[in-house]
């Protein structure tokens, strides 16, 4: 069964090609990770899919019905059908105020889960989740007999849950059939046959290139020749006529020759080099010029929210240069440990030179009136 049918889908936003999609189906069964860059327009092709933006050009036909699991810059409400559901998530008895990260994703999948629809789509749905619910989502999503849209940069979650990829690259869906693991197999064979045809495409060319130098070199010189030879041989004219025949015979002969190299050349075409993959690099932190061991410490810390407890009497030291992984359920404390540091609440010490760099969960969401790289200039080190 054909759930959605997309046509001549174009969305531009400042003058930039986000989508530009000829054609697009979704059927009943399929079971998809898209993939791209951030920016590529993942979130807009879901959004444009599901009608909640309006599209600037091309038509979308739906025939079944469907429901979305957004990211966390997306509100939330405590509304959810299955209660039984909710509780197994562990948000049964969350409010929205108060709930973490982790909660959010799984109060969002809990309402996602409870209807009964033709399928799913999701934007991210295992950011913030711990092991327990990622597992429990990919045991769902494997029983699921619908449809689904999955937006996720989680290789090992693509994998479990999909049997096919889709790439948005410059405004365009290509297909790659199998999971994530499959489609970076394929990814790195059309690579290497790129980088071939690029190499043997350059080869081919420099040596056409290179004869045709050659060729006009000996034209030059048979020019040259000619034009001496005409000087000695005035008075013989019947000899340079002959010598002349000779001589043009040999210029046209070259002339052709380079005529045909440069034909051949533009047969060839251009091809393009493979896209060079960047790795990104960070400056050395600041931090290391410290001297302090341990630049964080806690000693004998408490927290608790109402009758819930946080932490209770716990100690413990970062080492200078220590690369740490807090790792818990949701909700069981591991961001109210990040600002207790950050805020040096009762127990926690810092370093007297030690600053903290925090990138918060939510920390992308910005005000709608402000433009994005006034956003991104904030509390930012690098020059512009």
């Amino acid at each position: 069964m054909l759930l959605i049918k997309a046509t001549d889908i174009h969305v531009e936003f400042f003058g930039r090609d986000v989508l530009d999609i000829e054609q697009l189906e979704l059927y009943e069964f399929d079971r998809i990770g898209l993939v791209g860059a951030n920016g590529a327009g993942k979130s807009t092709l879901l959004k444009a899919l599901l009608g909640k933006i309006p599209l600037q050009h091309g038509k979308i036909a739906r025939e079944g019905t469907f429901t979305y699991i957004p990211q966390l810059e997306e509100a939330v409400t405590q509304d959810v059908q299955d209660h039984a559901l909710a509780g197994k998530l562990g948000v049964s008895q969350v409010h929205v105020d108060t709930m973490s990260g982790g909660e959010e994703t799984r109060l969002k999948i809990a309402q996602a889960l409870s209807g009964e629809v033709h399928g799913i789509f999701a934007n991210e749905p295992i950011s913030h989740l711990d092991r327990e619910s990622i597992d429990f989502l990919v045991n769902r999503l494997k029983h699921y007999s619908g449809a689904l849209l999955i937006i996720s940069h989680d290789r090992y979650f693509l994998d479990q849950v999909v049997d096919k990829i889709w790439e948005l690259k410059e405004g365009k869906i290509t297909e790659y059939w199998g999971g994530y693991t499959d489609y970076l197999a394929q990814k790195e064979e059309e690579r290497n046959s790129q980088a071939a045809e690029y190499q043997q495409y350059i080869v081919e060319r420099e040596r056409l290139e290179q004869n045709i130098e050659e060729k006009k070199s000996q034209a030059r010189k048979l020019d040259q020749q000619s034009k001496g030879a005409d000087r000695k041989n005035r008075t013989n004219s019947g000899g340079r006529l002959g010598h002349q025949k000779s001589q043009g015979s040999k210029q046209q002969k070259l002339h052709n020759a380079v005529k045909n190299m440069e034909r051949r050349i533009e047969v060839l075409g251009v091809v393009t080099a493979p896209e060079t993959i960047r790795n990104v690099q960070f400056r050395l932190s600041k931090a290391l010029v410290l001297h302090n061991p341990f630049p964080v410490v806690g000693n004998e810390i408490s927290k608790w929210f109402g009758d819930k407890v946080i932490f209770d009497n716990v100690s413990f030291h970062f080492p200078l240069g220590g690369k740490i992984a807090i790792t818990g359920a949701n909700g069981a404390g591991k961001t109210t440990l990040f600002n207790m540091i950050r805020d040096q609440e009762s127990g926690i010490k810092l370093s007297l030179k030690a600053e903290i760099g925090y990138f918060v969960q939510t920390g992308y969401k910005f005000d709608r009136n402000q433009n994005v790289m006034a956003f991104m200039q904030e509390d930012c080190e690098y020059q512009v």
